[in-house]
């Protein structure tokens, strides 16, 4: 079965069923001077122990997949640094091995914007609206080698292709 997934405006709202949105412009700037403007808490990670700031880079790629990821100990933030993309997720399955495909969207995430996931929402590696990008990722230390579990939703005989609207490629 193929899931086509349309690309939604990502907003608090769409987003709440897998985490938050992080963005400035929704907040009152805590301090604003003629030489720059500062926003504080605009999310909160609620990790146990050290985060670790890491670099995600994505190539332009075919827009279909397969896989999808999920942390069960830690929530995890994605920042685009240098580019719009899209972000993938999926409802957290507490007890399940797998996603269920019907709770799966796609959104799209402007540059200078974030999520963070809450713990055991399914994700996978965001897809570029250009060559490549770079998202700031921010989890708990030690995520990727303890605390990553991976599926391919070909094991259910599921697979996702995301459907752009013209106007955005």
């Amino acid at each position: 079965m193929k899931k086509v997934l349309k690309v939604q405006k990502l907003t608090a709202e769409s987003f709440k069923p897998y985490g938050q949105l992080i963005e400035a412009q929704t907040f009152q700037p805590a301090i604003a001077e003629p030489d720059f403007t500062f926003w504080n808490n605009l999310a909160q990670l609620t990790n146990e122990g050290k985060v670790d700031f890491c670099m995600l880079e994505v190539v332009e790629r075919e827009r279909s997949f397969s896989k999808i990821e999920r942390h069960l100990k830690t929530e995890e933030a994605f920042f685009a640094l240098d580019g719009d993309c899209i972000m993938l997720a999926s409802d957290p399955t507490p007890g399940e091995k797998y996603p269920n495909p019907e709770e799966t969207a796609a959104f799209y995430l402007e540059q200078g914007k974030g999520v963070i996931f809450d713990r055991g929402a399914w994700h996978w590696l965001p897809f570029p609206l250009k060559e490549k990008n770079r998202l700031l990722v921010l989890c708990r230390q030690g995520t990727s080698d303890e605390d990553c579990e991976i599926v391919d939703m070909q094991d259910q005989g599921v697979t996702f292709e995301i459907k752009l609207a013209s106007a955005d490629r």
